[in-house]
């Protein structure tokens, strides 16, 4: 400020400017340092716009190291966070108390596109499935499933949600997969694990679309009449197993 003297940081910055000094020292030396937590409290005061959401990005970058904790008041910094939780105080005639909830994100919108697209296009991957040899089949089907390993492997991008064309594209392939061989997984995976995304959206989000595509199959099966009674029977056999299954994966994952 014009006239002033040179003062020491700790007796002139307010809160939020220390804080946004150290984020800035910090995103230059992180790579440095070892794994750490980090709070930055109301680090986007007096900030807006732009401004926050360069912010929010460099608090995200710096997570992919650290944990940072970050206490704001700005929607373009919280929307980079991977986990929110909601800070209360309750007064009563006795004390406060301070509740903390943790937000969920559930299942993104898209799922539900995709999830429409699967259920329009799993007949035609039954009808395809049909109309070819067995052996075309088989070779189908195994080109599908290592498809789904190379899926994994591509590499992860942000966390915008990709255009129409491509989520549309998605959805019909995936129920196509889904009537040919009964795998509605391979576009589905990197669509949402491949994004920066909480974990919590990527599960309920292929949870949903995986759901979709097992109802429309069994739909499509009985429509098109080739569900044979031994394929219903082994399939209600093959339930608590695939119940265990998603108890021990649920325990594993969270």
């Amino acid at each position: 400020n014009a006239g002033a003297n040179l003062q020491p940081l700790e007796k002139v910055a307010s809160g939020g400017e220390a804080s946004r000094l150290l984020l800035a020292l910090k995103t230059v030396m992180y790579q440095q340092m070892s794994p750490r937590t980090l709070v930055f409290d109301e680090i986007d005061t007096g900030v807006g716009g732009a401004v926050a959401d360069a912010v929010g990005d460099n608090l995200r970058a710096l997570a992919q190291q650290h944990q940072v904790l970050v206490i704001t008041h700005q929607p373009q910094v919280a929307a980079k966070g991977a986990n929110h939780l909601k800070i209360e105080k309750h007064q009563d005639d006795v004390r406060t108390v301070t509740a903390v909830t943790a937000l969920v994100r559930e299942a993104e919108r898209s799922a539900w596109v995709i999830g429409a697209a699967v259920v329009v296009t799993t007949p035609l991957g039954l009808w395809a499935l049909f109309s070819t040899s067995a052996d075309v089949a088989r070779l189908v089907i195994a080109l599908i499933a290592f498809s789904a390993f190379l899926a994994i492997l591509l590499p992860r991008r942000g966390s915008a949600v990709p255009g129409p064309l491509v989520t549309g594209g998605v959805g019909v392939v995936s129920g196509l997969m889904t009537g040919y061989a009964g795998m509605p997984g391979p576009p589905v995976v990197p669509f949402y694990a491949g994004r920066e995304l909480p974990r919590i959206t990527i599960k309920a989000s292929m949870l949903l679309i995986f759901t979709i595509a097992a109802a429309a199959g069994l739909a499509s099966a009985v429509w098109l009449g080739i569900l044979r009674g031994e394929l219903l029977l082994f399939a209600l056999v093959m339930l608590p197993v695939i119940l265990l299954g998603n108890r021990l994966g649920m325990m594993v994952s969270g």
